[in-house]
């Protein structure tokens, strides 16, 4: 759904099928929304949601399930963290010159989840292919673990003015 702040209309995503819609962000004055289905998508809107397309289509084998499923900007720069399960592959993207390049010095793994920016990097949680996770921060041009996080399975991030919170769960409980 879409709002001008008053009232609430229906708009429907064009363009191949869609499982479903997993993030959005706005970048450079534009409206983006990662999908998953038979392949994940990002779409773009220049006209606050009212119109959409396609701007990217992961490489999905027949058969296969892919989603975009974090959208997050940093300085000025857009990031998509995409779930793939069946690939070993970097998932972490940038946004460049309309095309999504994998991020440099990444991990390979099965998915990304939750992209959170603090103090100028961009912390994500990386699904690896053995099904552990670890959180990882890149500035762009280079990555790199979060390694005061290791043994903690990292569920969530999120950023206030001066901190950085992660969530993790366990057998029996979990932190924060």
């Amino acid at each position: 759904m879409v709002t001008n702040g008053d009232d609430w209309q229906w708009h429907v995503l064009p363009n191949g099928e869609a499982f479903h819609l997993h993030t959005m962000a706005t970048y450079e004055g534009e409206l983006f929304a990662g999908t998953g289905a038979w392949a994940g998508r990002i779409l773009r809107s220049q006209d606050q949601g009212k119109t959409w397309q396609v701007i990217y289509e992961h490489p999905t084998p027949n058969r296969q399930v892919s989603r975009v499923t974090e959208l997050a900007p940093l300085e000025e720069k857009l990031y998509a963290g995409v779930t793939a399960l069946q690939e070993n592959g970097i998932k972490l993207f940038q946004w460049q010159q309309d095309t999504l390049l994998a991020v440099a010095d990444w991990p390979k793994g099965k998915r990304v989840n939750d992209l959170t920016a603090y103090d100028g990097w961009l912390y994500g949680i990386n699904l690896n292919l053995d099904d552990s996770s670890t959180v990882w921060r890149t500035q762009g041009d280079q990555a790199e673990p979060v390694t005061g996080l290791d043994g903690h399975r990292i569920r969530a991030l999120a950023a206030g003015s001066d901190e950085l919170w992660a969530v993790s769960i366990a057998q029996g409980g979990g932190l924060l």
